[in-house]
């Protein structure tokens, strides 16, 4: 994971000290999130927020010093597992309107393929943009970065950030659609 985290970050100096900072401090990340979570699948997840987090913050987080970069990944991390505890027993809890309801149909299977197959799609002509778009679109939603913060970090202005955000979604969106309908030609 290491890698991916690396390949977002934008200078070789802002990878050295992210990677220090993962090295001394992922394996104590997982083994807190997993007495935290008594859950190794969703301590693995929260963990990975968190190391995205640092990324979206890495401005004010990099710079801290040892006791006080631990401190502010501990708090992080307390609270991405309340947000995944919360999720979690919301997700569990059975509705008494769900008691008699018909298992998944046909229907409900072929739809779940349709949706990965489009996510496939979406994902191919998201990795066709050039980086720079790639990475603001990245950082719109997969980091839940402003605009503000998206323009601080490429060089740009907010205004022109939306304008690449919304010209390559639009892009990506018209590959899509075209993508889709030549296959349902065929």
């Amino acid at each position: 994971m290491l890698m991916i985290y690396l390949a977002i970050l934008e200078t070789e100096d802002e990878r050295l000290k992210f990677s220090d900072v993962y090295t001394a401090n992922h394996d104590w990340l997982v083994k807190t999130a997993k007495w935290l979570l008594n859950d190794n699948d969703m301590a693995e997840d929260v963990v990975h927020d968190v190391w995205l987090r640092v990324i979206n913050h890495k401005m004010k987080v990099l710079p801290l010093p040892t006791d006080e970069l631990r401190d502010w990944l501990f708090i992080a991390l307390k609270k991405k597992c309340q947000d995944y505890s919360e999720l979690s027993r919301h997700k569990h809890e059975v509705q008494p309107e769900d008691w008699h309801e018909e298992p998944e149909s046909d229907d409900y299977v072929e739809q779940t393929v349709i949706n990965k197959e489009m996510v496939d799609k979406i994902r191919k002509n998201i990795n066709e943009l050039d980086e720079l778009n790639r990475s603001i679109l990245t950082m719109r939603f997969v980091l839940e970065m402003t605009t503000k913060e998206i323009a601080a970090e490429v060089g740009l202005t907010p205004a022109q950030v939306d304008n690449r955000i919304s010209r390559n979604r639009a892009k990506v969106k018209y590959l899509t659609e075209r993508e889709t309908q030549y296959h349902e030609n065929i």
